[in-house]
């Protein structure tokens, strides 16, 4: 929103997208590196052997580290070949931000990763608020950079912003490892013991992670590459819809990153059929959160685009292309929400390199067919690819994951999809049909979409949550329950503060 109101869809955002990526590649590892460092404490903490784990543990994230700082002081040096990679196709005036976009965010890149490491040794014991906490930090810090100073100080302003923001964040997880060392009682015998057998078996479960985060990066290169040759903007159109995306899979993709202690205890389980049960009942909720937000999203992307994006700088045809293409890139949202759900199972049985060779297979085939889709249907076709390629993967890994450990119940999951698909379209619908007619009455302000879009999507949500209710799904009446529970908590804490 505020790369929206500052700059628009101009060359600096083109620039600015395609120099994003070599920042994502820290942020993916920030992500993945979990799940090496989790399956690794499952491990240790069955054999009773905890304080291996965290010696294994703190000496990966000081070898893991190694290689991205080489690669960061070799583009610093060099950036042109990274943006020629990248971007062939943006404008001289893009080019140039580019190139001084990549030199610096490169630098980036090495606190994320060693925060990733350190975040798999917190949610190893279960704490999972500190990812959120850091990256809204980093959000809060680069937010206020481009408002404060993106009209004087240009692209500037965003090298500023993520440099403080890495840094800030890779303080706070410092802090909190300390704190929670000093809480269990853990003093490691050794920082850098390459010849840990954990740490072995680390570096041997990140390989396929790393390689899946390179492919992951590889894919987005090639969207780029191809999207820089059309006219400019179109860079900036598509970043903005692939951001908007990410609404949907946010809160299922934090419930996944917290599942994933439960997949790993669950498969070291003595219980018969435990990691069946939590796999099948966890992709159930997946399903249950990410159909009705997609529908909705859907039913209202283009009052959504024009309250989030349509001020400053930004175009109302931009708005148009954004709306248009965040639709495109919604009819995959559940797709992926499931792939990351499924992706956390094989890392929990550490079965690393099944999703990385489905995503390589990926890969060649963008780096094949997206040329071609781009010349003949522009951005709208690479967005469709997205969508049907995100299935196609999705669909790949569920029936290996089902033939190789048996881990899922594939008749109950397809009669649950069946009966909350079609509900969520309906909500969907009608929460649609009613945000209209607030819409016809309130008309385009803020305050009037903001109006619009909270009544689309409460009286959707009213309308899919009530049915469930009513058709006694297990998620809709856990939820219900927890409700319940935690008003009963606040009502307690509060007679508890006025007694005071």
């Amino acid at each position: 929103m505020a790369l929206a109101w500052r700059f628009g869809a101009s060359a600096t955002v083109d620039a600015f997208r395609i120099s994003v990526l070599v920042v994502l590649v820290g942020q993916q590892l920030f992500v993945l590196l979990p799940n090496v460092i989790v399956p690794v404490f499952a491990a240790y903490r069955a054999k009773r052997a905890e304080s291996e784990a965290w010696e294994a543990a703190l000496s990966a994230a000081n070898l893991l580290v190694v290689p991205p700082a080489v690669l960061a002081l070799i583009v610093f040096v060099r950036p042109e070949p990274v943006v020629h990679l990248l971007g062939p196709g943006l404008d001289r005036e893009g080019a140039r931000s580019a190139v001084f976009f990549v030199r610096w965010f490169m630098v980036a890149c090495v606190p994320l990763v060693w925060s990733g490491i350190i975040a798999g040794v917190l949610a190893a014991y279960d704490i999972f608020w500190l990812p959120a906490a850091s990256q809204l930090l980093g959000n809060m810090v680069l937010v206020g950079m481009i408002v404060l100073f993106g009209r004087d100080w240009g692209g500037t302003s965003l090298v500023v912003g993520v440099l403080i923001a890495s840094c800030a964040s890779w303080a706070l997880f410092l802090a909190r490892l300390a704190a929670l060392m000093h809480d269990v009682g853990v003093r490691p015998t050794g920082w850098f013991s390459a010849r840990h057998p954990g740490v072995g078996q680390a570096l041997r479960l990140g390989l396929p992670v790393l390689g899946a985060v390179l492919i992951g990066q590889w894919t987005a290169a090639v969207i780029n590459r191809v999207l820089s040759h059309l006219e400019v903007g179109t860079l900036a159109t598509f970043g903005y819809a692939w951001k908007m995306g990410q609404m949907v899979s946010l809160f299922p993709g934090a419930l996944a990153a917290v599942l994933l202690p439960r997949f790993a205890e669950s498969w070291h389980s003595s219980r018969e059929g435990e990691f069946r049960e939590t796999c099948t009942k966890a992709l159930r909720m997946a399903l249950f959160l990410a159909l009705p937000t997609t529908c909705v999203f859907f039913v209202l992307r283009r009052p959504i685009v024009m309250l989030l994006f349509e001020r400053g700088e930004f175009a109302a045809e931009a708005g148009e292309a954004v709306a248009r293409l965040f639709g495109l890139l919604l009819l995959g949202a559940p797709g992926l929400v499931a792939f990351v759900y499924i992706q956390k199972m094989f890392y929990a049985v550490q079965a690393m390199w099944v999703p990385f060779w489905t995503q390589l297979g990926v890969a060649v085939l963008w780096t094949v067919l997206a040329p071609a889709v781009a010349a003949r249907f522009a951005a709208d076709g690479v967005a469709l690819m997205c969508a049907a390629l995100t299935w196609i993967s999705c669909g790949a890994l569920l029936v290996l994951l089902h033939r190789m450990y048996a881990s899922l119940s594939m008749k109950e999951l397809a009669v649950f999809s069946a009966k909350v698909g079609p509900l969520a379209v309906i909500s969907a619908s009608l929460g649609g049909q009613g945000a209209n007619v607030i819409q016809r009455f309130s008309g385009s302000g803020t305050w009037s979409l903001t109006v619009t879009v909270a009544a689309g999507v409460g009286l959707a949500s009213v309308i899919f949550y009530g049915v469930a209710v009513r058709w006694g799904f297990p998620e809709a009446l856990e939820s219900q329950r927890y409700l319940h529970w935690q008003r009963s908590a606040m009502r307690s804490r509060l007679q508890s503060a006025l007694h005071r």
